[in-house]
């Protein structure tokens, strides 16, 4: 029988010994050379071992106590919530495997000592592991697979996937995922599979700017230098205006490309036109003949994106015409 406290060596019988020994029991401050010490088996193995040892079965009051189950238990359970936030590399799938067979080893236990005529001890710590994965990982269909293949026992199928949907049903009313928890914590850029429960209902004015900053399809140069000087954003939304005073979204363009294009000084130099009079059309001719004559630097300027890169001309500028419709450079 088990012995009374919980440092002290545990006596089992040959033929559990000889199916443990070699892989869990540890020998430690044990006199006999047929005891073992329960807590060392637990806490100094292997955790691969102790798992094993856990979902043994016709092993009630054999192997473990539930004293030295629930001191494990809490001892596992603090050392991966610590090891899991320290960043260091350490895994999380076996520990939270552990951790539910030293749940579901504990619990039937306790319901083998009130009715012996219950399921085995081993079975309640499959089950107790793939609730305790499908809790943290949120798996389902593969996870019921992989514990199948670890039992090797495929008449234990039904109980496991029941066991598993719950855990899983269950942690979802609550939080996500550690895993998608620990993504925030370290505030990665992640998209998750569906969006927020609260941006179900949500509109676009619901997340944008209340004044956002627009340019037009023809825009003065200025007009951009100025809006690259006093905003960080990384791209710009492209408008057209209606008629009825109000503005169409047409497309956007990149900060980078504004810059660029800035920078190649890939924009047509234009005199202020008169009032009420309407700049002409641009022609190859008239494109010619500005970049062949020289051009006053004064006067409002104006830039068009480019449908092609305009950094890969040489000479004088010339005008690219680019619409909503077309490619951005």
């Amino acid at each position: 029988p088990p012995g009374g406290g919980l440092a002290s060596p545990l006596e089992i019988s040959r033929e559990a010994r000889d199916e443990a020994a070699a892989s869990v029991l540890v020998d430690v401050r044990c006199a006999g050379s047929n005891e073992y010490n329960e807590m060392a088996s637990l806490t100094l193995s292997s955790q691969h071992h102790v798992v094993r040892a856990l979902f043994a079965k016709g092993a009630h009051g054999v192997l473990f106590t539930p004293a030295a189950l629930f001191v494990s238990l809490l001892l596992a359970f603090a050392l991966a919530v610590v090891t899991y936030g320290a960043a260091i590399p350490s895994g999380l799938f076996v520990p939270c495997m552990t951790i539910g067979a030293l749940g579901g080893r504990l619990l039937g236990e306790l319901v083998n000592e009130a009715d012996p005529s219950a399921a085995d001890a081993g079975f309640y710590a499959l089950v107790g592991a793939a609730a305790m994965l499908a809790g943290v990982t949120r798996m389902t269909i593969s996870l019921t697979v992989i514990v199948c293949e670890v039992s090797n026992d495929a008449a234990s199928l039904l109980p496991l996937t029941a066991a598993i949907l719950a855990a899983k049903l269950t942690a979802d009313l609550f939080n996500d995922s550690l895993y998608d928890a620990a993504i925030d914590l370290a505030r990665w850029p992640y998209l998750p599979p569906k969006p927020p429960r609260g941006a179900l209902c949500a509109c676009a004015e619901d997340v944008m700017a209340p004044e956002p900053v627009c340019l037009s399809e023809v825009e003065h140069a200025g007009a951009i230098s100025r809006v690259l000087r006093t905003t960080k954003h990384s791209a710009y939304a492209v408008v057209t205006h209606g008629g009825n005073g109000r503005r169409y979204l047409s497309g956007c363009v990149l900060r980078y490309q504004l810059e660029a294009l800035l920078a190649r000084r890939a924009f047509v130099l234009r005199r202020n036109p008169s009032p009420g009079s309407k700049p002409p059309p641009p022609s190859a001719s008239a494109a010619t003949s500005r970049s062949s004559s020289p051009v006053s630097s004064r006067g409002p300027r104006s830039i068009r994106y480019a449908q092609e890169h305009p950094w890969s001309t040489r000479g004088a500028p010339e005008e690219h015409p680019w619409t909503a419709g077309g490619a951005a450079p």
